[in-house]
This record gives structure tokens, sequence and C-alpha cells, in this order.
């Protein structure tokens, strides 16, 4: 193992949205044998380097599913993949009843999330033509779309090509369905307990839920592998 990745959101944090200091420990031993700890998440990468100012623990972001990661160490973003004007007007055509929120990093947009009712999830099927990536999520029962040019997957694809680094060397953490891809390309991919059911029928690896440190346990436990 070369580098370790892991989500963010209902995999690393728990529900009081804290990382544990046993699992920052166990990030640091990582790191202390020379191997990468990388966070994947649907938001931006400022969101979570408010968890790394008192602990430094992360060396990348990769952010918006895959299309912005950020060097932690170096303060740069190191690859970005903005959706186009004339995809965002497609998109706004077709939802112009509904609110549209844009993740932006200075002008550029990276992520567009549109919330729907259940019964309205046929809409993502008038985006199957743009050649673009969509995923749906739930939260607080509320149903949302979310659209990027890459999946989580692709972003990480082009974090390990920069850094020379094989499918082979890396173990993923995940929890959520718009890193479903990962399974299908990283080998060990662990699940955590509280995903949702499609992502943990796909996995081979699973782990304990974000609550009981699953993130952890897969340290302790590849550690002793390699």
């Amino acid at each position: 193992m070369r580098m370790l990745i892991s989500s963010f959101y209902n995999t690393l944090i728990n529900k009081e949205e804290a990382i544990s200091f046993s699992t920052m420990l166990e990030i640091d031993k990582l790191r202390k044998k020379d191997i990468l700890f990388s966070i994947c998440t649907s938001r931006s990468h400022e969101e979570v380097l408010y968890y790394n100012h008192d602990y430094p623990f992360i060396d990348y972001i990769i952010s918006y599913n895959g299309n912005y990661i950020y060097d932690v160490k170096k303060k740069k973003n190191i690859y970005k993949n903005p959706l186009k004007k004339t995809l965002i007007k497609k998109v706004e055509e077709i939802f112009k009843d509904k609110k549209i929120i844009y993740y932006k990093d200075n002008k550029d947009i990276y992520k567009l999330e549109i919330k729907i009712k259940r019964k309205e999830l046929d809409l993502i099927n008038e985006l199957e033509n743009l050649n673009i990536y969509t995923s749906i999520f739930i939260l607080n029962k509320d149903y949302y779309i979310e659209i990027t040019n890459n999946n989580t997957y692709e972003g990480i694809n082009a974090l390990k090509t920069k850094l020379k680094i094989d499918n082979n060397d890396i173990i993923t953490v995940i929890g959520n369905l718009a890193e479903k891809e990962i399974i299908a390309n990283i080998k060990k991919t662990y699940v955590v307990s509280n995903a949702p059911k499609e992502l943990k029928e796909k996995a081979n690896y699973k782990t304990k839920s974000n609550n009981l440190k699953g993130v952890e346990q897969v340290i302790k436990k590849e550690a002793k592998i390699n």
C-alpha cells in the first residue's frame, strides 16, 4: 500500500461530524511509513481543510466527485475539470423550475446540485445525452441530483497518474453511492456498514460504520498485512 483514500462524509467523520483522536493517530502512523492519506468527497476541499488545521493529516483532497484535486502540503490545485458553460445552460433549461446549487472555485463551476422530490426521480433521464456524470443522494428525506464531469474514480485515476502509483498500491474506504465506480476499479475497496445497501452489495471488503471507526479498523488491519 502506498496510499489510503477515504471518503469523508458518512465514512471518516462520525455523526457528530468529528474524527476520533485514535483514528488521527493511526493515520499519523501510516504517514510516518510514507503512506499517503487522501480524502475524496462530493463537497469542496475547503470543507475538509477545516479539519486539517489543528492536526494536519491529509496529503491530497479529491473533491467535487473527482473533478478537483488539491495538494494540501503545497497548498495548491493540481487538477481541475470544471463544467462547461454550454452544459450548465442546458441543465438550467431542464430544471428551470428547480433550485440549483452551484459549487465553484473562483469563477469555475465544478458541480451542480438540484433538489427534487422522490416522485421526480425520472427527471435524471433527461440528462442521459449530455455526456456528464450524475448521481443521487438523500439527505433528511430530501432527494438531490449531483451533476459533474467525472466520477470519483476518474479523479483518483488522475491523482495516481500524477503520483505514478498503481491501482494495486491503493486501498480505499467508501460509504456513498457517488463513489460506486471505485469498487470496480480499485481491487481492495472497503465499504462502511452504514453505507447504502446498493454499495454494500457490490463490496468484497467491509468494515465497521463511521460511528464505530471503520476507517481506523481498516488501517489497523492493512498495517499488519503490509
